[in-house]
């Protein structure tokens, strides 16, 4: 694994952001290569890839999937790989990557004996925008890449801290992984007047003190879980003699259920509007960030299990689905498949810290599962 350990410092030390990602792209595409792909698909719905090991004979398809974008989060580890600037593999996306390039270089030697093998590298990840565009080009009949539908099932997986497990145990569950959802952006405009004389104005701070009260509530209106969590608040300046006319609310919507989501989104909007009339002002709603949920097909979820006993892999199943959302969901909406979770141990630093750094030491655990994965479909 010495090499892959190289590369995945590599990757660790040039991250790119969502949709930016065009040298990342570009160093796995000269890695795949190395390995000898039946087919390598570049630039697909962005700066996507798609890799290829056919096996020449008829079979399934199946598809593993990982991450090209970092995050905006400065890397403040101390090790030689650490990353300059504003931007960090803070999510561990360097080891998901890293891991798919392994199984390519495994399947260079392992070649699948029925069906064909996709190692899918999709772009813009965390802010839910790579997985829907590379689909969409998928699903044309014009493309280059059509040919590769159907894909009967597709598996991926993150790094996941916990003191659950120990490092490489696997957190696993059926159904719903990852919930559905949505950034909400709402704009409030009024009229600035001077703040000896607000009845003058029309001021949207009531508006956005109404608001704050009603998403307290708003999660109460979904049959199975939701939340909603206010992320940003601008109003103004820092001027003691204006009355500000104009505000941004900003807030996250999670459901586990995409028609929760649905309902609350809906009820928000309703309720923007509502408030926003009752005070004299226009409003505007935007949406960012939309998430599918993730959710596990069942058949896909046992052979990740059977895999990981096999390995000898500890395997728990969380009570409750995760509450981050994960662009993987737009994959198992339109195909089994199954994410599961893989520890990196009791030591390592929380997801989006500046100090985390995905653990060398989880690459060959999580490569076994999925050359595991991969002689359960296509060798048996």
């Amino acid at each position: 694994m010495t090499d892959i350990v190289a590369l995945r410092r590599h990757l660790h030390a040039h991250p790119e952001l969502s949709n930016e990602e065009h040298q990342t792209a570009e160093f796995i595409a000269a890695e795949l290569r190395k390995w000898s792909p039946s087919e390598l698909h570049t630039h697909i719905g962005g700066t996507g890839l798609i890799a290829v090991f056919g096996s020449g004979n008829p079979g399934p398809t199946i598809m593993f999937r990982s991450e090209l974008d970092a995050l905006p989060i400065h890397d403040k580890i101390e090790q030689p790989y650490r990353a300059a600037g504003a931007v960090g593999h803070k999510c561990g996306h360097d080891g998901h990557m890293a891991t798919l390039c392994a199984l390519a270089q495994w399947l260079s030697t392992h070649p699948p004996r029925t069906g064909r093998v996709l190692l899918l590298f999709q772009p813009a990840e965390e802010i839910g925008e790579g997985a829907e565009r590379m689909l969409k080009v998928m699903q044309s009949p014009d493309s280059a890449v059509h040919h590769l539908l159907p894909i009967d099932y597709c598996y991926a997986y993150h790094n996941y801290p916990t003191t659950e497990l120990p490092l490489g145990g696997l957190l696993l569950r059926p159904r719903v992984l990852c919930p559905a959802s949505v950034g909400v952006s709402l704009k409030l405009m009024g009229r600035t007047t001077h703040a000896a004389h607000p009845e003058d104005g029309r001021c949207p701070a009531p508006a956005i003190s109404s608001l704050i009260t009603f998403c307290a509530t708003l999660a109460a209106q979904a049959k199975g879980f939701a939340l909603a969590t206010i992320v940003h608040l601008n109003m103004g300046e820092k001027a003691f003699g204006t009355c500000p006319g104009f505000a941004e609310f900003c807030v996250t919507l999670r459901a586990d259920e995409q028609a929760d989501l649905d309902t609350i989104k809906a009820a928000f909007a309703q309720e923007a509007a509502r408030v926003a009339a009752g005070h004299g002002l226009s409003h505007t709603l935007s949406y960012v960030d939309e998430f599918k949920s993730t959710v596990n097909d069942e058949a896909a979820t046992e052979n990740v299990r059977a895999v990981a006993v096999k390995l000898g892999l500890p395997v728990k199943e969380p009570a409750v689905p995760f509450r981050w959302s994960e662009d993987f969901g737009v994959f198992t909406q339109a195909f089994k498949g199954a994410m599961f979770c893989a520890s990196t141990g009791k030591d390592s630093s929380q997801l989006h810290n500046t100090t985390y750094d995905y653990p060398d030491e989880l690459l060959p655990k999580a490569l076994a599962v999925f050359t595991g994965l991969v002689e359960l479909h296509t060798r048996t």
